[in-house]
């Protein structure tokens, strides 16, 4: 009995919080973030009757978009990435390429107050993949891709105006020469993001 007690204590707790927090809820947010590119997949290719996966590193670049409110429960997010990433052929570095997607999000804030905000998302870019740059000296272009995902975001604020933002965003992503006939190779990449956040 105080079991049920307490429960229904906290859920009329938390009703009773979410209009008040409602009134605090800001319209804009604009943030800047290190962002950590962690590709998912990789590809079998083959070079010189050799066949071997290809894969692209893990590594850091950044993050800077913007957030529009709807309303309480909902958001837009814009948002651009930059970072430039190893590409390895059986674990041995050949190249690398500039990763830089322009991504849009649709987030459902799930606990929108002022001070903890949670949200989860869908989301879609679009990646201008650079040149493939050889090691040899020589490049080659490469297609833009358009990618789809979900992402989930936290954001803990040490004042109305100011936050701490985290998040993890996955897309469905492949990287394909422009060169025809040569092979694509999945990418997947997995980004985390670490930052700030200035509301309004």
């Amino acid at each position: 009995m105080k079991r049920i007690t307490l429960a229904f204590g906290i859920l009329f707790a938390l009703v009773a919080f979410q209009p008040a927090a409602a009134a605090d809820i800001t319209h804009f947010k604009l943030f800047g973030a290190v962002a950590y590119v962690s590709p998912l997949s990789e590809s079998d290719v083959t070079i010189s009757t050799i066949t071997d996966s290809v894969q692209a590193s893990n590594e850091t670049g950044w993050e800077a978009g913007i957030e529009f409110r709807l309303n309480k429960l909902l958001g837009v997010e814009v948002s651009y990435l930059n970072s430039t990433n190893d590409l390895e052929f059986g674990g041995t570095k050949f190249g690398k390429v500039d990763f830089t997607p322009y991504n849009a999000a649709l987030n459902f804030h799930l606990i929108p107050s002022k001070y903890f905000d949670l949200y989860v998302g869908a989301c879609a870019a679009y990646v201008n993949w650079g040149d493939i740059e050889f090691d040899d000296g020589t490049s080659e272009s490469t297609d833009s891709e358009y990618a789809y995902g979900a992402s989930v975001g936290l954001d803990i604020s040490f004042h109305k105006n100011f936050a701490f933002i985290g998040g993890v965003r996955w897309l469905s992503l492949d990287l394909s020469p422009s060169t025809s006939g040569s092979d694509s190779v999945a990418v997947d990449p997995l980004i985390s993001r670490v930052g700030f956040a200035f509301r309004w």
